[in-house]
């Protein structure tokens, strides 16, 4: 008996890991094509650099509201939140370090160095293609820990719409309008979206002033429109309008609260001339104009009176011009110039701001036989305040077997000073701190404070400060393997290390009389994160997908290191607050940066019953606990500091289709443990939505009234 039961799970597992499960399926769903990692159109497993797709099937079956709920559950993918805002680490590096693109080109809106995610919506959202590692060689500046490129329906040549409509807990609503035209014989495409969504926000915390999450109500109208002029040409124009209203009230002195409102306005457009030469030489044209602006009120309610009001507007204007040039089959060149404007004005910065840069990109795609792929690529950037960087870029990728594939590049990152450390010029009014930018301190505006009676001691930092700012430069390693025993099964192992030198950071250069200080920008720091992925994807079943993803993470500031091994300053001591009692620190007391969990899985699996039109879908989110603020004063975190705890997120979701897949009603329940913690960030209670998605395609109807007939 026991024999034959070890023979029949022999024999199954046997049968799923060789069998014929639905291999041409399996093969679509493993492999796709994706364009980020190389600017061309190329098969997901013949890139050499780490890469992770995310498809609009992958997105709907999440049931994910805003896009940060899409990416939150990635592998090596972390949403953090300080005092300057929320955003994604990506291998350990800070939200400001990934560039965030749409549709190729990028997002701009930092005030505080991070980008809130959460004003773009899922709604018409192709594919997300996720690049880890420094990609400053194609994309440019802000680039160093990778790229995260949100590609949108494009206006295709059929005819269709899609409808869709979500709500539930927290006041939260999403209703979104989705649909294409075809026209000219099918030479031309207009797609269309409209998205409302609101949200009535959310408190963890009972006694806090304000919400954790403000709430907010938004909107975003985009539309593409594509012509195909001749066989060589065609023509596509896209643009995007959104915006968002958030308010909250705070009542800090208990007599008259305050209500603070943002009306935020988010404005893209790209315009895109595609012309072949010849099969081999293609080229592209296009413009970028990206505008964003925000208006912040503070008002007492009873009164009405005005206690604060800011604007900021910043705009970008991009020119580039890419040829592709094949050579041979095994060899193809691509290549861009470009120009970028960027300028901001703002309440905290004195008049009109504006910085102007140029670049250049040269890449080669090399295959010399079956067996190897290579990609090596040179960008060149001269900028108005920075000056001139070279970012150097190779990837290799060997296959021994034709199941097995061998991964590993190298990339130099660069990030340049923002207007904020440049150009700032701010006082807190109730606190009574001072941020000055380097260049407003070189023009003398700490010795006006100075004179004006409002400085007390001018420290050596600010002699620092007061030289030109340098790029955030990085190393970037990665190195790995791809396993495919089978179409169905696809296994990922990625080691990475990332080494930042010129870390700009914000340090006192002066005390003002009223006891607290002022603030510039330096380059001091030297960080290093390093660890390892392991992900894959397994198509058990015809109908059954699982996946996982698990982060091992160590991110560490190399300076810190040099001290506790020098026993400078507060460095070289560790104390016990519950004891008391201090002794002499050493390096692996250090635990490394605040809001890094040592250990990040992830797991999924989707069923799906054909005969009742009914899709399953389970999901756990593991993070392990991370530092989160120094207690003992020794200046990093160490095992007697305050970490936010370990915890597992479970969601559930559940899809019936009806009407042969045109209409589908969606339940889903999010933190099913209903899990909170004050120290996790952007983390709500449990959360139940209902949702329907509704479906129509002209090509679709009239072959079922054919079928019909």
């Amino acid at each position: 008996m026991r024999k034959t039961g070890l023979s029949v799970i022999l024999t199954f597992t046997l049968y799923i890991l060789f069998g014929q499960t639905n291999g041409r399926d399996s093969v679509r769903a493993l492999d796709q094509v994706v364009v980020t990692a190389s600017r061309t159109l190329r098969m997901q497993d013949s890139v050499p650099v780490p890469v992770t797709l995310i498809t609009k099937k992958d997105i709907q079956r999440l049931g994910s509201r805003r896009l940060i709920d899409v990416l939150r559950e990635q592998t090596g993918l972390v949403f953090t939140t300080d005092e300057h805002g929320s955003g994604l680490q990506m291998q350990g590096l800070d939200p400001d370090y990934t560039m965030i693109l749409i549709d190729g080109q990028p997002l701009i809106g930092r005030l505080t160095g991070k980008l809130d995610l959460s004003r773009i919506t899922v709604g018409n959202i192709e594919r997300i293609e996720i690049i880890k590692g420094a990609s400053s060689s194609l994309y440019g500046s802000e680039a160093l820990a990778g790229v995260i490129n949100i590609i949108t329906t494009g206006a295709g040549t059929a005819t269709k719409a899609e409808l869709s409509a979500r709500g539930g807990s927290y006041g939260t609503a999403d209703l979104t309008a989705n649909g294409n035209y075809a026209f000219a014989n099918r030479k031309g495409g207009l797609q269309l979206l409209a998205n409302y969504y609101r949200t009535d926000g959310y408190s963890l915390s009972s006694g806090q002033s304000g919400q954790t999450l403000p709430p907010f109500y938004s909107y975003t109208v985009q539309g593409k429109l594509k012509y195909v002029l001749n066989q060589r040409s065609s023509l596509q124009l896209s643009g995007r309008y959104a915006y968002r209203y958030q308010h909250t009230v705070y009542n800090f002195s208990g007599n008259d609260p305050e209500k603070d409102a943002t009306a935020e306005h988010d404005v893209n457009f790209i315009g895109t001339w595609n012309y072949a030469f010849s099969s081999r030489w293609k080229s592209r044209l296009e413009y970028y104009l990206s505008l964003y602006n925000t208006d912040e009120k503070i008002t007492q309610l009873n009164t009405g009176k005005e206690n604060d009001t800011s604007f900021f507007r910043q705009a970008l204007h991009r020119l580039e011009w890419q040829q592709d040039y094949t050579i041979s089959r095994q060899l193809l060149f691509t290549g861009g110039i470009g120009g970028n404007l960027e300028s901001v004005k703002a309440t905290r910065y004195p008049g009109r701001q504006a910085m102007q840069s140029g670049y250049v990109y040269l890449q080669q795609q090399y295959n010399p036989g079956k067996r190897w792929n290579i990609i090596g690529g040179l960008r060149g950037d001269l900028h108005s305040v920075y000056g001139s960087l070279v970012s150097p870029k190779l990837a290799l990728q060997y296959y021994p077997h034709p199941k097995l594939s061998v991964k590993a590049s190298l990339g130099r990152g660069f990030k340049a000073p923002d207007f904020r450390q440049l150009y700032l010029t701010f006082t807190n009014p109730l606190v009574g701190y001072t941020v000055l930018g380097t260049e407003e301190l070189k023009k003398g505006a700490l010795m006006q404070m100075q004179e004006a009676g409002e400085i007390t001691t001018i420290y050596p930092a600010a002699y620092q400060a007061s030289a030109d700012l340098k790029a955030e430069r990085s190393w970037s390693y990665n190195a790995g393997a791809v396993f495919k025993p089978v179409s169905s099964l696809r296994i990922e192992l990625n080691a990475f290390y990332n080494n930042v030198n010129n870390l700009i950071q914000s340090v006192p250069v002066a005390g003002k009389t009223n006891g607290w200080f002022v603030y510039s920008y330096v380059n001091v720091s030297k960080v290093y994160t390093e660890g390892v992925e392991f992900s894959g994807r397994w198509q058990l079943l015809r109908n059954l997908d699982w996946q996982w993803g698990y982060q091992l993470l160590y991110a560490k500031d190399r300076d810190i290191i040099d001290s506790i091994k020098a026993g400078t300053g507060n460095y070289g001591m560790i104390t016990d607050p519950h004891t008391g009692s201090s002794r002499r620190a050493a390096p692996k007391d250090y635990i490394g940066l605040t809001q890094r969990s040592r250990h990040q899985l992830n797991t999924k699996i989707f069923y799906r019953y054909p005969d009742w039109g009914l899709t399953a879908g389970a999901r756990a989110n593991y993070f392990g606990k991370a530092g989160f603020a120094d207690q003992n004063g020794n200046g990093y975190i160490d095992r007697y500091d305050q970490f936010a705890p370990s915890y597992c997120l479970l969601s559930f979701s559940l899809e019936k289709s009806l009407l042969k897949e045109r209409l589908a009603i969606q339940l889903s329940v999010e933190n099913a443990g209903n899990y909170t913690n004050a120290l996790v960030a952007g983390q709500p209670g449990r959360q139940l939505f209902a949702g329907v998605r509704w479906n129509w395609d002209k090509k679709t109807i009239n072959q079922s009234s054919i079928k019909d007939q």
